[in-house]
């Protein structure tokens, strides 16, 4: 299986993406592929991870990148990422968090068949007018989840 990892500059896509591949080495039994960053056009990706912008790691002090250039480069990222009709999960927290966080979605990927297949086009993201994978975040309640926030910015 192959899992893109993509982010905003100073989101801590490449720290990520190691400690991804030390958790999943540790496992063993694992064959994943972390790739960085690939073009949207790859069409061998099983799971497509955007790091999320609460990253406070060495890549994100201040005066590196400004808020407002991490916000910017974020939304351009998810708005070409849904334009190429990928599904992805945006990886929330630091260090050990996101890495667990990470290895939820590649757990919960793995029960269906489906996701350890690559892509043969686009389209296929689609079949019978169902999602191939979506994560289902189900309103979990954690403060920093994703839903919560878009659904108090809506009030």
């Amino acid at each position: 299986m192959k899992i893109a990892i993509h982010g905003a500059e100073g989101t801590g896509r490449e720290v990520l993406a190691a400690e991804l591949a030390r958790a999943l080495d540790k496992r063993g039994g694992h064959q994943v592929r972390i790739e960085v960053s690939p073009p949207l056009d790859s069409l061998d990706i099983a799971l497509t991870f955007v790091c999320g912008l609460d990253w406070t790691g060495n890549d994100s002090a201040p005066g590196l990148y400004s808020a407002i250039q991490r916000e910017s480069g974020d939304s351009l990222l998810r708005n070409a990422l849904t334009a190429a009709g990928i599904d992805f999960q945006v990886i929330y927290g630091s260090s050990d968090v996101r890495v667990m966080n990470a290895l939820r979605v590649i757990d919960a990927a793995s029960w269906d068949a489906s996701i350890t297949q690559p892509r043969t086009t686009h389209t296929d993201v689609n079949v019978d007018d169902r999602q191939i994978w979506r994560w289902e975040c189900d309103k979990c309640g954690d403060s920093s989840c994703e839903h919560r926030l878009f659904s108090e910015l809506l009030r």
